[in-house]
């Protein structure tokens, strides 16, 4: 799995989330997270910067077999209707 993101500090927050969540499989230990979940800073909104983030991705792979795209999520504290 690589992350894809425009912000790092989302990134941090969601990595503190993994730690807290080891029964996801994501993370093998605390101390390999950041080897683990590679994380390149990209805005999918951006041509110039999804251009730049190919070759990082290519450091890591050489194929992509899917694509998770999540534009976050709003949190409320009314009950869903």
């Amino acid at each position: 799995m690589i992350v894809l993101a425009r912000s790092g500090r989302k990134f941090d927050s969601a990595l503190e989330e993994w730690r807290r969540l080891p029964h996801l499989g994501i993370v093998k230990s605390e101390n390999d997270i950041e080897e683990t979940v590679p994380f390149i800073q990209c805005d999918l909104s951006d041509v110039y910067s999804v251009r730049d983030a190919v070759p990082e991705i290519e450091k890591y792979t050489d194929r992509v077999d899917y694509v998770f795209c999540n534009a976050g999520e709003q949190k409320t504290n009314e009950p869903p209707a």
